[in-house]
């Protein structure tokens, strides 16, 4: 009984043995070639889907960066290495190198990856007729990134580029990977996160080329998230005007709001085509923007330092008052031309101005007065009281990298020149924005509009708020401010000051009929040319804007050079983007209409879009008459048109072209 149980379980074995052998005869034998086919011909992959970047806008809804269709090419690294012709073959077809291909492609990874975006269109039919010499390269649509304003806003909006290995290695992993496009500048670069959204991926079956056969059913797709769209303080109009009137080849100009510190508008040149600095860069491009000696790539608002001069005379009589220096003591020596202030050399001043009062300093920037004057505040006191007003320090402003400029202290004297070995009168270039002072723009302009507002230091910023793609706020930026404990007197004086400075000082050259302001000029000293200053806030009695023009190497003063062109910005300022009733009625009563606001003197200059290194400067000069008004109107798209209007001296009536830089 027992051993016929025994033969039952061989015999049901023997047959399971069978049928199985039975099984593997079809699948290798008979469909072995079927299935062999089937194997090397399909497999499945993971591809990364890109979302779509948020758009920037500026504070009037247009848009600054948005996003449009274009073509990637991507590769399997696993490919690269089975077919030793396939590099070789994708740098002819993409005109780079095959080491190039490996540098940007990470070999360990079995995912394809992306090698070149933006690809012509002729480029893609090209690869697409040698698809079967191509194995494991695939094109896929993606979108590219445009910028409305173009070079007009580069420094400020920014631009894309692929994400170096440094970059990799101090982000997170699971966030950024290899061959992801980030901000490298501008707002671009500092709102990356909200901006860039977050990928997807999907499961796709490929045959055995690595070409897309079709999404793999069996496995759902993970949607990507869109970006955030970021909104700017920044009105396109004024950038676009502040851009045209900054013709010089290195200098920079901003806007900002008095209140709130909001920028308006910020110009850098030499500026750089954010365009074109994508991920297939044009080598000759590249090489010339890195080796341009004006550095297109700086942004002078907040990157450079450069010695104040005579803008921060406001801020040094103010410490005078609060300080009383004036109320004691003998009066001072009258501006004969220089002054002796006992180290060995005369001290010189820009003009004769006899005895002054400190209101007509002031005005007149008399630098004998504001020596003294620095001898009497002291070292110590107009550090701490510098340092109250900003400089010294980083502004804060939500762009990348600012520069603190240099507030030399008594620490600082004593390791660059040895303790009690420091140059005597320190003080006094100091206190006229000389010596080893240095400050960036944009912190001088923050400096006078904590005059101009009574007090306030501001922190300036950039964006506005951050729209999710659901319509939701992620963010909104807030007024952040410090009160400089200063008398509400010393303030008046001294904006009472800077409005005689306008109307009959250093500063008149920026004077505008029918509209009161307050401004005030700087000539930095400099090993070559000197620099050339100008800031204005204006209305008067109830300030808006805060305006600053800087000229590098300008060699003429302030009131020569820079004050012209900020007069240009604010009598467009105050016709279009926030009109002045008191300002236009004089205007039309005076036949300044805005359909009549050119005058005939104004030429229209072409500005060529051509790359120009090195062009020598044109000889061009605002108008200065206190009756004319030199200014572009909304309807006039100089970024599209190419032409703005300017004022030409007769010596130089003829084709003129713009430095763009590079």
């Amino acid at each position: 009984m027992e051993d016929k149980r025994i033969n039952r379980y061989i015999y049901v074995f023997l047959i399971l043995i069978f049928l199985i052998l039975i099984q593997l005869f079809k699948l290798q034998i008979l469909e072995g070639a079927f299935w062999e086919e089937k194997s090397s011909r399909t497999s499945i992959q993971i591809r990364e889907i890109e979302p779509a970047r948020g758009n920037i806008y500026d504070c009037n809804g247009e848009q600054l960066a948005w996003n449009r269709p274009g073509y990637t090419v991507m590769v399997n690294p696993n490919f690269l290495k089975m077919y030793p012709g396939l590099a070789p073959k994708l740098s002819m077809y993409l005109n780079i190198t095959p080491q190039n291909i490996f540098d940007r492609i990470d070999t360990l990874s079995n995912y394809s990856q992306k090698l070149a975006r933006d690809v012509d269109l002729e480029i893609v039919s090209v690869l697409e007729e040698h698809r079967d010499d191509l194995p494991g390269v695939q094109i896929i649509a993606e979108p590219v990134r445009v910028y409305g304003l173009g070079r007009y806003a580069a420094h400020s909006v920014g631009y894309l580029g692929e994400i170096s290995k440094e970059e990799l290695t101090d982000k997170d992993s699971t966030v950024y990977s290899s061959g992801d496009l980030i901000g490298k500048m501008g707002v671009e670069r500092n709102y990356d996160e909200y901006l860039r959204g977050k990928p997807g991926h999907e499961y796709v079956e490929v045959d055995r080329s690595g070409r897309l056969i079709r999404p793999f059913q069996a496995q759902s797709p993970i949607l990507p998230q869109r970006g955030a769209d970021v909104y700017l303080s920044l009105d396109s109009r004024l950038q676009k005007q502040l851009y045209n009137v900054l013709w010089y080849p290195a200098c920079c100009g901003i806007v900002m709001n008095v209140k709130t510190g909001q920028i308006l508008a910020m110009v850098s040149k030499p500026d750089f085509p954010p365009d074109s600095l994508s991920f297939v860069l044009r080598r000759e491009l590249w090489e010339s923007i890195l080796n341009n000696p004006k550095h297109p790539l700086l942004n002078r608002c907040i990157g450079s330092n450069y010695p104040p001069a005579s803008t921060v005379k406001p801020m040094t009589a103010i410490i005078a008052l609060e300080l009383g220096v004036l109320d004691t003591g003998p009066p001072l020596e009258p501006c004969e031309g220089s002054i002796d202030l006992g180290d060995g050399h005369p001290h010189r001043c820009t003009g004769v101005h006899g005895s002054l009062n400190l209101s007509e300093a002031i005005s007149m920037s008399c630098d004998v007065f504001f020596y003294q004057l620095g001898l009497r505040i002291g070292f110590n006191n107009f550090i701490y009281w510098a340092q109250k007003f900003g400089f010294g320090k980083k502004t804060g402003i939500d762009l990348f990298p600012e520069s603190g400029g240099l507030l030399p202290d008594s620490l600082w004297y004593d390791q660059h020149f040895g303790e009690g070995n420091w140059p005597k009168g320190v003080v006094v270039n100091l206190v006229i924005g000389q010596g080893e002072f240095l400050a960036t723009p944009l912190q001088i302009i923050r400096m006078i509009a904590s005059i101009a507002n009574g007090g306030y230091l501001i922190q300036p910023r950039l964006v506005d708020s951050i729209i999710s793609e659901n319509d939701e706020l992620v963010y909104r930026a807030n007024v952040v401010r410090e009160r400089i404990d200063i008398s509400d007197s010393s303030f008046q004086y001294v904006k009472n000051a800077m409005i005689h400075s306008v109307q009959d000082g250093t500063s008149s050259e920026a004077a505008i009929a029918g509209l009161i302001f307050a401004g005030k000029t700087g000539t930095a000293e400099n090993p070559g040319e000197d620099h050339s200053w100008f800031v204005a806030f204006a209305p008067a009695d109830d300030p808006e804007i805060v305006v600053g023009v800087f000229i590098e190497q300008a060699g003429a003063s302030g009131g020569k050079i820079a004050a012209p062109i900020t007069k240009l910005v604010l009598e467009y300022y105050f016709s279009f983007i926030s009109p002045n009733q008191e300002y236009i009625q004089y205007r039309e009563q005076r036949s300044f209409s805005p359909e009549n606001i050119n005058q005939p003197s104004t030429q229209i200059v072409n500005v060529s879009s051509e790359d120009s290194i090195g062009q020598q400067d044109p000889k061009v000069e605002a108008d200065s008459s206190k009756d004319s008004l030199i200014i572009i109107s909304p309807e006039q798209d100089s970024v599209n048109s190419g032409h703005f209007p300017i004022q030409i001296t007769p010596e130089f009536d003829e084709d003129i072209q713009t430095d763009s830089g590079f």
